[in-house]
């Protein structure tokens, strides 16, 4: 949840390749192997000098967040999540 609440506030993101999180970061941020601290250090380090890429990277994250996380794209999620529930549990039972 801290990525997207990131994203929202238009930070760039640095984040572990566990799970969707690298998904999260295409494009608006860093992703660092699960327990590599020096590679966490590095990507602190690269937004710290580069402000440009701080700045151009925290803005991708908040075009993504009103892309991806606004009300119109969740209901659409949320149903066709409802959906494709609903037609396996029809046919499931022909």
């Amino acid at each position: 949840m801290f990525v997207i609440e990131a994203m929202a506030m238009g930070r760039p993101v640095i984040v572990t390749d566990v799970g969707a999180m690298a998904e999260q970061a295409a494009g608006n941020g860093m992703v660092v192997g699960t327990g590599d601290a020096i590679g966490l250090a590095e990507a602190i380090t690269i937004y710290m000098t580069t402000p440009a890429r701080a700045s151009h990277d925290g803005l991708a994250s908040a075009r993504k967040y009103r892309k991806e996380f606004n009300l119109s794209a969740l209901e659409n999620s949320l149903l066709r999540f409802y959906d494709a529930e609903h037609l396996t549990t029809t046919l499931g039972k022909l």
